[in-house]
């Protein structure tokens, strides 16, 4: 009692991607994970249906999708990473949505502290949106730039620089002074 117009205002009762690849149309969504492989596919829709007095389906052209199940435990790097076209997101904006979707500290809970454990699972994140949007080659430069920015650039004097040519086989390291222009 006093609650009739409350049951009557539209909701979503179902929330599901519809994904075309390869000539066939899946859905993700609830429990139905179609184990698609990371990558473009031709068509990627939020599919909203609608309850209420004017009951409706919106599909909605959507950017990416990850399927992942951490009911499953899944690791991070099983997600499935769908996208409507490689351009749909930056890698930085595929971080902050890995990050919402698949980081659980508790899933390392041995391991350090959240801060740490979040910290690293940002760089792989990093490595595997970087990878997945700009190549190979890229995601390492990526990770490389990581590793130092963490581990050396915070103890390069001030007013040098560190010059680094690294090869498989020998690693040739000096130090140059910067001028106060550059």
């Amino acid at each position: 009692m006093g609650y009739g117009w409350y049951d009557r205002l539209p909701r979503i009762t179902d929330l599901r991607f519809e994904i075309d690849k390869g000539g066939e149309t899946l859905v993700l969504g609830g429990s139905d994970l179609p184990g698609i492989d990371s990558g473009t596919v031709e068509r990627l829709d939020l599919v909203l249906t609608i309850s209420g007095p004017a009951p409706e389906t919106l599909h909605i052209p959507a950017p990416v999708a990850i399927e992942y199940d951490d009911g499953l435990f899944w690791s991070f790097e099983e997600a499935n990473i769908l996208l409507a076209a490689p351009t749909a997101v930056t890698p930085a904006e595929l971080v902050d949505l890995l990050d919402g979707a698949c980081f659980c500290a508790s899933d390392d809970r041995e391991a350090d502290s959240w801060d740490t454990q979040h910290d690293r699972f940002l760089l792989d994140a990093q490595e595997m949106a970087t990878r997945l949007l700009l190549g190979d080659e890229a995601a390492l430069l990526e990770r490389l730039r990581a590793v130092l920015a963490y581990r050396t650039q915070w103890f390069v004097p001030e007013g040098s620089r560190f010059v680094a040519v690294i090869g498989r086989e020998a690693m040739d390291l000096r130090i140059e002074r910067v001028s106060a222009s550059s």
